[in-house]
């Protein structure tokens, strides 16, 4: 635990605690947390679950309960028969679809227990996913993408912690070595995201919690992360913050990147990341148009997240 030697517990609290209330202010009469603008409209179910996950799941937590009940209340609202979609007029997707249920599960535990079946039609026989269903509609949307595999990883883990049933921990084996056959010399790319470095935090999150990362992996994103360029934007920042957590590396520099940008409500600023590649064609994401959050929304929900993650690891030290 060397890389946490130069952690100051009381800068991430107050940057914590001031990022926390930004959030809260946030949230809709609904309970849900809107942002981007994209063809579809605003995000719903996506953005809501990735600003629950930050606020409540990720410890510590200082969320009032009202704001978690009605969050939750919305995402059930939003349900599909077929999963969780973008928004209420788009359809269900492997990644906001895995979002949610990670939330539920966390939060709710029995109750979501039988949601499973909503990620498995995702699933291929051979590990691999996709995030649409239906290549003809989707196109290249309904392919595999690395930045979403690991997440329906995360989600089918919480979901085994509830029911122990083993035929989550073939679908979890199954992913999990697909992840790793997968793995390249720059470790992971990015499909939806204009930073790799969101595939590789998923990635490696995903298996820490499935077993471990393998030895060979944890040296390439080692390597990956010291070779990195500067951050951007603290939505990479943060991405860069959990690489530097899971493998035990210096995190003192993304984490002071992060503490000197916080903007005074307690947010961050938005950045051009999210990408939308064309369905047809094979246009590479880094060549697709690429768009912020415009509320700051994903922004501060992801540097939230990894610095909780590091003053929650700091605080087991002390302890």
């Amino acid at each position: 635990m060397q890389n946490l030697i130069h952690v100051n517990p009381q800068a991430l609290t107050d940057s914590t605690l001031a990022a926390e209330l930004f959030l809260l202010k946030q949230q809709q009469p609904d309970g849900c947390w809107r942002d981007y603008q994209l063809e579809p409209g605003a995000s719903e179910a996506w953005t809501t679950s990735v600003v629950l996950w930050s606020l409540a799941c990720v410890r510590p937590s200082s969320i009032p309960t009202p704001a978690v009940s009605a969050a939750l209340n919305a995402l059930h609202t939003l349900q599909k028969p077929t999963g969780w979609g973008y928004n209420r007029h788009t359809a269900s997707d492997a990644d906001t679809t895995a979002w949610t249920i990670r939330v539920l599960a966390a939060l709710q535990g029995q109750q979501v227990a039988s949601l499973a079946e909503a990620l498995q039609s995702f699933i291929h026989g051979d590990g691999s996913s996709q995030t649409f269903m239906g290549k003809e509609r989707f196109g290249s949307w309904a392919g595999h993408h690395a930045d979403v595999q690991p997440m329906i990883g995360n989600a089918l883990v919480r979901l085994y912690v509830l029911t122990h049933d083993p035929a989550l921990t073939t679908l979890i084996r199954k992913l999990r070595e697909y992840c790793i056959i997968t793995a390249g010399p720059a470790c992971w790319q990015s499909f939806w995201w204009a930073t790799d470095a969101y595939a590789i935090a998923c990635n490696l999150e995903f298996l820490q919690t499935s077993g471990g990362i393998p030895a060979s992996i944890l040296n390439t994103a080692q390597n990956w992360l010291e070779h990195a360029e500067q951050p951007r934007s603290a939505f990479e920042a943060a991405q860069y913050l959990m690489i530097a957590l899971l493998t035990g590396s210096p995190v003192e520099p993304y984490m002071s990147y992060l503490l000197a940008t916080q903007l005074d409500d307690g947010s961050w600023l938005s950045y051009d990341m999210l990408l939308v590649p064309a369905q047809s064609g094979n246009q590479p994401g880094a060549f697709a148009p690429a768009f912020p959050d415009i509320r700051r929304l994903m922004s501060t929900a992801m540097a939230l997240t990894s610095l909780k993650m590091v003053l929650s690891a700091t605080r087991q030290l002390m302890n």
